[in-house]
């Protein structure tokens, strides 16, 4: 068993891995980066809530800082035209929401 604050597991992000706050929270900026071709900062994130699955799995959602909604649409796009070449992108589509956070 992971001590807390831990994730294991052969499908966790670092291979199997034991990952502590920290790269979780890089991970999440990697992965929001990659998919909406915006330039996230780990420490630009904040752990916004934790939720636990039926079976034991932890799902972590972050915070990212506001950004122009006209950058995210332009950045989006470039990234979805570059995968449509050949690759799926992760997102089908981007929604901005507002959060009182």
């Amino acid at each position: 068993m992971a001590a807390a604050g831990r994730v294991r597991g052969a499908g966790a992000p670092g291979g199997g891995e034991a990952l502590g706050g920290a790269a979780l929270r890089g991970q999440a900026a990697r992965e929001l980066s990659e998919a909406t071709g915006g330039d996230f900062s780990p420490d630009e994130l904040r752990l916004w809530t934790v939720a636990r699955g039926e079976i034991g799995s932890l799902g972590l959602t972050y915070l990212a800082p506001a950004r122009p909604e006209v950058e995210l649409h332009e950045r989006f796009a470039a990234v979805t035209a570059e995968l449509a070449e050949g690759a799926s992108p992760n997102l089908d589509g981007l929604a901005l929401v507002r959060s009182p956070a």
